[in-house]
């Protein structure tokens, strides 16, 4: 159970003394032994602490039944022993500072409703390498990446519309940023011993002009077309979704690869037209080399000669012997009485076969 924490103004005998004529007013604090929290007027909760030793941190949605709507200025100012910062939805602020400092966090995500995020927020996370920015943010704050050094890759949601001072400043290792067309506001100094960063966006916006006026690589997105693509990852997500009994295993994870590939160019913001083209190609290609267990296979033919004989029979004992491992056609195969396993009644069922007796499935094409 919880433990109860209460951090008042006044000495606790005063507070006791006045209590029945004067108010008091006092921060109220709750712990659960991994999280501080304050409790707004509103009776929802603020992160004020992590006391955890998980270095995955995973900040709850409710604390003792209280929504927990942010995060306190420096909640988590100098802590090294974070790595991973997961943000509930229901948070929808991030205070000053809040991981300033936090030197060995990799990964954090902004989540959906947060629409403020405070000034020096991730300054100095030098491992910082990963940013899910989700939320529908306006701005971007001041210094608010400032020295994550480790930080290779932004993409800014498409409602920013301000991006403030230094707040890429010192990022030694970002390479790629796309801006919005929504952004219109560039403040000083924001990519301040930036030097490899190149901005994404589109042709005739106010971050084309940005980039050319402070002669920063520009890469123009808007003419991407991404439809085609589109259309052959419905095809293949079917295929793997519904159509996956029809085809052999190794093709299909051949098709799982390209269409993981695909998808991932499909998602980011930063994909070139050929980039675009070679994902469409790849899952194409994978599509064109399923191969189909239907036209190889029938029930019972363990061996995959194209007939059923009494070799089927000791194929499939000596598979269940462990002398030797099945494909997937064989294993479709093998299962002469299509009961979902191999087993001895599936050598029973070839046996009656051969012996002219009507055994369902057995001699039957997979379909």
């Amino acid at each position: 159970m919880g433990k109860f924490k209460k951090i008042p103004a006044l000495a606790l005998a005063l507070i006791i003394a006045a209590a029945s004529i004067v108010p008091v007013f006092a921060e109220t604090y709750f712990s659960d032994g991994v999280f501080s929290v304050t409790r707004n007027s509103d009776l929802t909760a603020v992160i004020a602490e992590y006391e955890g030793t998980d270095e995955n941190m995973v900040i709850p949605s409710t604390f003792f039944g209280h929504d927990v709507v942010g995060i306190a200025n420096t909640a988590f100012y100098g802590n090294t022993l974070i790595k991973t910062a997961f943000i509930p939805d229901t948070v929808v602020s991030i205070g000053q500072s809040a991981f300033y400092l936090a030197e060995n966090l990799t990964s954090v995500n902004i989540p959906v409703n947060c629409t403020s995020v405070g000034n020096y927020t991730f300054q100095y996370c030098s491992s910082l390498k990963n940013v899910a920015i989700d939320s529908n943010l306006t701005e971007i704050s001041k210094q608010m990446f400032y020295g994550c050094s480790s930080l290779t890759e932004v993409t800014l949601p498409s409602t920013v519309e301000t991006i403030n001072s230094f707040a890429f400043g010192g990022c030694t290792s970002l390479e790629r940023i796309f801006i919005p067309k929504a952004t219109t506001t560039f403040n000083a100094n924001i990519f301040k011993n930036s030097p490899n960063v190149t901005i994404y966006g589109y042709s005739g916006s106010e971050a084309n002009t940005y980039a050319n006026e402070n002669s920063i690589p520009f890469v123009a997105i808007d003419d991407v077309d991404k439809s085609l693509l589109e259309k052959i990852l419905a095809d293949a997500g079917n295929i793997l979704t519904d159509d996956a009994q029809k085809y052999t295993a190794e093709s299909l994870k051949l098709l799982e690869t390209a269409y993981e590939n695909a998808d991932a160019v499909y998602e980011s913001k930063f994909s070139l037209q050929d980039d675009v083209n070679s994902a469409y190609t790849s899952v194409k290609n994978a599509i064109n080399a399923l191969e189909s267990i239907t036209t190889v296979c029938i029930y019972g033919d363990a061996d995959l000669s194209g007939d059923i004989t009494i070799n089927d029979a000791t194929t499939i004992q000596r598979y269940l012997a462990n002398y030797f491992d099945f494909t997937p056609q064989q294993r479709a195969a093998g299962d002469a009485n299509n009961d979902g396993s191999i087993d001895v009644n599936d050598v029973t069922a070839v046996q009656k076969y051969l012996a002219m007796y009507n055994v369902e499935y057995v001699g039957e094409p997979i379909l």
